[in-house]
């Protein structure tokens, strides 16, 4: 684990990066900056959709990516999900939420030099295989195709230092992708591929009732408090509070 200034380090650098990000977002230029991450945090949006609805009965069909950043998990059910209409709902949270709880354990992770190059590496065969099972659009498979493979030469080749950023910096931006996507949480009907659908918290005002922007706001609460606990640094072993030995003397 890294000494307490190094990890304090850590945790300024990675609240730079997402001040960084977010300044990026409101730029022009910006966003052409961001867009491999812009994709990237939708297939996390996606591939949450799927694999939770996978989880509760249903058959996750596939995966589509869009140029414009957007994106579509298909699944099919035979029979109900399990739990009904809170299945449901789960289901449509799982997308906005999903980037969140991956972004927070690479976080955490990075402050874990000896889990930090296995994770990476995990990560990118995760996107590797999602494009063998799920991924089904030409411009979707392309694009994770190179950012698992750019993720997984990070992992074998760079020195430790950068993998850490590197997986700390992919959490940071997982955790902040809600906040691209303001005008989505508090949009009640979409309009993806030219297909109208509701939104992920119009689903849940469906299945759940209370409004969709009181979902939005629950989701960007939520949010905000998992990157903040994730930030926090881990405790110092107690044998490392104290330098130098001690010898004893028995009397």
């Amino acid at each position: 684990m890294s000494n307490p200034v190094q990890q304090r380090s850590q945790v300024w650098g990675l609240v730079v990066s997402a001040a960084l990000i977010v300044v990026l977002w409101q730029l022009p230029f910006g966003r052409h900056i961001i867009y491999p991450f812009t994709i990237l945090s939708t297939w996390f949006h996606e591939m949450s959709h799927g694999l939770t609805a996978w989880a509760l009965g249903a058959d996750f069909k596939q995966l589509e990516l869009y140029k414009t950043g957007s994106g579509v998990a298909l699944y099919t059910y035979s029979a109900p999900l399990l739990f009904g209409n809170i299945g449901h709902a789960l289901v449509a949270a799982g997308g906005p939420l999903g980037p969140v709880f991956a972004g927070a354990l690479f976080i955490r992770i990075g402050y874990y030099p000896q889990l930090v190059r296995w994770s990476l590496f995990l990560f990118s065969t995760l996107l590797l295989l999602s494009v063998i099972f799920w991924v089904r659009t030409t411009f979707g498979i392309l694009m994770i195709l190179a950012i698992g493979l750019v993720i997984g030469f990070i992992a074998v080749f760079s020195a430790q230092h950068w993998q850490r950023f590197a997986l700390q910096f992919l959490g940071v931006q997982a955790c902040i992708s809600s906040y691209q996507r303001l005008d989505y949480l508090f949009t009640y009907e979409v309009t993806i591929a030219g297909n109208a659908m509701l939104s992920d918290t119009g689903q849940m005002e469906k299945y759940l009732g209370l409004p969709h922007w009181f979902w939005a706001v629950m989701i960007i609460l939520f949010s905000l408090w998992l990157l903040f606990i994730s930030l926090k640094m881990p405790p110092v072993p107690k044998n490392r509070l104290t330098s130098g030995h001690t010898d004893s003397v028995r009397l």
